[in-house]
């Protein structure tokens, strides 16, 4: 009998690897295919247009910073291309340049979540392909993330800052 629970217990232990393995392998899957090359490889990538106003109707959430980048104070960026369709939709989703993988995740995430309401452009028609910036960074100096991001590595496009915040928290004693 007890040999039987023995193989029992191989057995779901096995089968729960296998779940974890396969589990790990398809969340890293939006990352792999956000790197790959571009299907609009024809367009030319604009940058700015959020902030010059030549766009309206697109709306991009501020990135969450991530809590295993804070809680080791890392810093850094994530310039992302993407392309918005005839038909109004967020595709072609790439990194370009990264400071730390840290953030991939995130950009990317926010992004692919992007909302487009009645998209106006000004001199520009559709597809285009857009260059966001995302700059993640901590707030506990009295730089701004402003002034920061000029040192940063990703090429600028639009730029949305995310701010991190460290907490101290004292031990019981």
């Amino acid at each position: 009998m007890k040999l039987t629970l023995h193989k029992q217990y191989t057995f779901l232990t096995s089968v729960f690897m296998l779940i974890l393995l396969l589990s790990a392998c398809s969340s890293t899957n939006d990352t792999a295919s956000a790197v790959s090359e571009s299907i609009y490889p024809e367009l030319q990538v604009f940058d700015n247009l959020m902030e010059k106003n030549q766009i309206s109707g697109l709306f991009i959430y501020q990135a969450k910073y991530p809590i295993k980048a804070a809680k080791k104070s890392v810093e850094g960026c994530v310039s992302i291309e993407y392309v918005i369709t005839e038909a109004g939709m967020v595709d072609d989703i790439r990194m370009v340049a990264s400071s730390n993988p840290l953030f991939d995740k995130e950009a990317i995430s926010v992004v692919k979540r992007a909302q487009i309401n009645d998209l106006r452009l000004a001199q520009h028609s559709l597809p285009i392909k857009l260059r966001t910036r995302f700059d993640f960074c901590l707030n506990e100096s009295d730089v701004s993330c402003e002034e920061k991001a000029a040192a940063k590595i990703c090429p600028a496009g639009d730029t949305l800052y995310s701010r991190g915040f460290l907490m101290r928290v004292k031990e019981r004693s």
